[in-house]
């Protein structure tokens, strides 16, 4: 958990520093317009690790539900097909996210 949390601050430090550099100077745009987009940004990257985390809960949840049958199918542990498919999931939702927000900032 603490770990996740020094990843997450740490990658949006360093998309806080790239994105504001690149804003400030080449579209020479106002504070605060930049603390506006700083803070879409923000909101972009929390949906996308709550995308990731929703969708690993979710496929070991789904699959643990229906242990008996991916056991008799697959010969795996199910935990372990939760995980590959709840990863895979959250992938998806996280980058759907992403895009919907953006499609959704940028039509207004």
């Amino acid at each position: 958990m603490l770990l996740n949390g020094v990843a997450s601050m740490l990658v949006w430090r360093l998309l806080e520093i790239g994105i504001g550099k690149i804003i400030c100077k080449y579209l020479q745009i106002y504070m605060v317009e930049v603390v506006y987009i700083k803070r879409y940004v923000k909101l972009l990257v929390v949906l996308a690790i709550y995308g990731l985390v929703l969708g690993f809960v979710w496929g070991i949840i789904a699959d643990n539900y229906s242990f008996f049958f991916v056991s008799l199918v697959c010969g795996e542990e199910s935990t372990f097909l939760g995980f590959k498919r709840g990863l895979f999931v959250g992938i998806i939702v996280a980058i759907t996210s992403f895009f919907v927000g953006l499609l959704v900032n940028f039509s207004d």
